[in-house]
């Protein structure tokens, strides 16, 4: 699964919230998952990834293991 593009990965630092952040990083993720598991899975990977309280979310645009 490739990693989102770094440049969008230095604009999410400017980002005050955490939602803000949710959103821009399941904005950038959700390619990557859609190229790895299609249509059908990628809108419920992404927000499973988003919700749960325990996911990094530099890790997810920024390690490829971790996104993986």
């Amino acid at each position: 699964m490739p990693l989102p593009a770094a440049a969008n990965v230095a604009q999410m630092q400017t980002l005050q919230t955490i939602e803000e952040k949710k959103q821009f990083v399941g904005n950038m993720i959700y390619p990557c998952i859609q190229q790895a598991y299609g249509d059908i899975y990628v809108g419920k990977i992404t927000g499973m990834l988003l919700d749960e309280k325990v996911v990094n979310l530099d890790l997810l645009v920024t390690d490829q293991k971790y996104l993986s």
